[in-house]
C-alpha cells in the first residue's frame, strides 16, 4: 500500500487528496484499489434512513460497478477502509507503469503472497487498467497456490494474467501493450513479494 500511495500523482495532490476520494473517482487506473484488493480490504459505507445512520460493510471488490462508478446510492459516503492484518509468512508489491512518474497507470499490478518453505500458501493478485474496474486475477492465484515458487510458476500465472484482462487502446497506450506490459509486471511483484514474505533482502 504504501509503494501505491508513493506512486500517487504529486506530493502537492497527495497532501489534499484522500484514499477515500481515490476510491470513489473509480478510475480503472487508480493506484490505490489494486493493493487493498490483494489486502482484503472492505469498505465501510454511511447513508442516513430516516434520520438514522445507516452503515453497511462489503469486500472492496463489489465496491466498484465501471469506470467513474460505484455502489454508493444518493446520500451516502465512503467512511471507512478496513483491512486486516496480513498472515504470518505473507508479503507484498505493488509496481505500475506509466508514461511518466505522475501519470495515471497504463497498467499496474499488486501482488500479496504467503510462503510455505519454497511453496506459495496463498496469493492474490489485483490488476488495474486493463478492464473496467480493478479486478482480481483468479486463475492466476489458483495456478500458484500450492505450487513451488519458481521462473515455472511466475510464467504460469503471468500468462492466465495475460489471457484474463480485457485492456483497451487509447491516447495512453495500446491494448495489446498493456497486456504484454501485465505479465511483465507481474513477475517482478511476484519476486518482490516472495522475497518478503520470506523475510529476505531486497534484490
Amino acid at each position: 500500500m504504501h509503494e501505491a500511495v508513493r506512486a500517487l500523482a504529486s506530493v502537492q495532490i497527495r497532501t489534499m487528496a484522500t484514499l477515500a476520494g481515490n476510491l470513489c473517482n473509480a478510475s480503472p487506473s487508480a493506484d490505490t484499489p489494486g493493493p487493498l484488493l490483494v489486502l482484503g480490504a472492505e469498505a465501510e459505507i454511511a447513508g442516513l434512513d430516516g434520520g438514522r445512520v445507516v452503515r453497511r460493510r462489503l469486500p472492496l471488490g463489489e465496491f466498484f460497478t465501471g469506470p467513474g462508478r460505484t455502489v454508493l446510492r444518493p446520500g451516502e459516503l465512503l467512511v471507512g477502509v478496513h483491512v486486516p492484518e496480513p498472515p504470518a509468512r505473507s508479503g507484498s508489491a505493488f509496481l505500475k507503469l506509466g508514461r511518466v512518474t505522475l501519470d495515471m497507470a497504463k497498467v499496474s499490478v499488486s501482488v500479496c503472497l504467503e510462503r510455505d518453505g519454497r511453496k506459495v500458501r496463498a496469493a492474490r493478485i489485483a490488476v488495474g487498467g486493463a478492464a473496467p474496474t480493478p479486478v482480481r486475477a483468479r486463475e492466476a492465484e489458483q495456478a500458484l497456490a500450492g505450487a513451488a515458487f519458481g521462473p515455472a510458476a511466475v510464467e504460469r500465472a503471468a500468462g492466465k494474467v495475460q489471457a484474463a484482462i480485457t485492456p483497451i487502446s487509447d491516447v495512453r497506450s495500446t491494448a495489446d501493450y498493456r497486456r504484454r506490459m501485465a505479465g511483465v509486471l507481474l513477475g517482478d511483484a511476484l519476486r518482490a513479494a516472495w522475497r518478503r514474505a520470506g523475510g529476505e533482502a531486497e534484490a
